[in-house]
């Protein structure tokens, strides 16, 4: 993935928040997200996610991946695929 898809994948994420949204990860498969926390460490081209942190969600996980990770991000009522890598 380049670093422009990556920043765009990250800008709708950041968009979606507070609405429920699937993200679908290279070797990982799908995670539910609901709101993110994201930075980037110093010297790293692609953003680091934390997902459903802040503030938590009930019944849903908390985790972490890298914007490098992302091959789609689908709606999760009809599956549409809103974005893909």
């Amino acid at each position: 993935m380049n670093a422009t898809l990556a920043r765009n994948m990250l800008n709708l994420l950041q968009l979606r928040s507070g609405k429920r949204t699937i993200v679908v990860l290279a070797n990982r498969g799908q995670v539910i997200v609901e709101n993110i926390a994201w930075g980037r460490d110093f010297g790293d081209e692609y953003d680091h996610v934390t997902t459903n942190s802040s503030p938590p969600k009930e019944g849903l996980d908390i985790d972490y991946f890298s914007t490098a990770e992302i091959e789609a991000i689908l709606e999760p009522l009809t599956m549409k695929v809103l974005l893909k890598g």
